[in-house]
């Protein structure tokens, strides 16, 4: 638990701006991780999830805008985010494709999605390691991307930086920036 706190924190680190979606709220494990001057917009398809992420905001005296959705239907504002941020969504998700260009179109020209996420890896060790647990995966409703990259390049992202973080690349960090229009 402590070294996905850490990684989470990494993550939030890298984030230079303002105006913030986060995309898959869940029970709000990011939320210790805002600063004081972001503004977020929060959104989950998990109405008791929400409810939990609501309790955290408050003990952290953070404002954040929930909103209760399917991330692939979220009527976002186009064009009005600085940012967006994901941890452990992507293989969540039953069209994570659709979800992907939704959030593309929400961010700003230029801006980054910031992404925490399992994924496989090309290690063969690891690649063993995530064979055993999928099991674990499937009875959780979660599928591991074979790449997430392909995935986030083919919603029209640009990819900026991937790197693993855990398990020789089993988790990664990955950024990636919407087109300039």
């Amino acid at each position: 638990m402590m070294l996905v706190r850490r990684w989470r924190q990494h993550l939030w680190e890298k984030i230079g701006c303002r105006n913030i979606l986060e995309v898959g709220v869940g029970t709000g494990q990011n939320i210790p991780h805002y600063s004081e001057d972001l503004k977020v917009t929060a959104v989950d398809s998990n109405p008791n999830a929400l409810k939990i992420a609501s309790e955290r905001a408050e003990r952290h005296d953070v404002d954040v805008r929930l909103i209760y959705g399917d991330i692939s239907e979220v009527d976002f504002e186009q064009n009005h985010y600085d940012a967006a941020v994901s941890t452990f969504v992507l293989c969540q998700l039953s069209n994570p494709h659709t979800a992907l260009q939704n959030i593309l179109g929400a961010l700003k020209p230029g801006a980054a999605l910031y992404m925490l996420e399992q994924t496989t890896s090309t290690d063969p060790a690891a690649r063993i390691l995530t064979s055993l647990c999928r099991p674990l995966y499937w009875a959780t409703g979660s599928k591991i991307p074979q790449d997430l990259t392909d995935q986030v390049s083919s919603a029209g992202f640009a990819i900026v930086e991937k790197y693993p973080v855990f398990a020789r690349g089993a988790v990664v960090v990955v950024s990636a920036q919407k087109p300039f229009e």
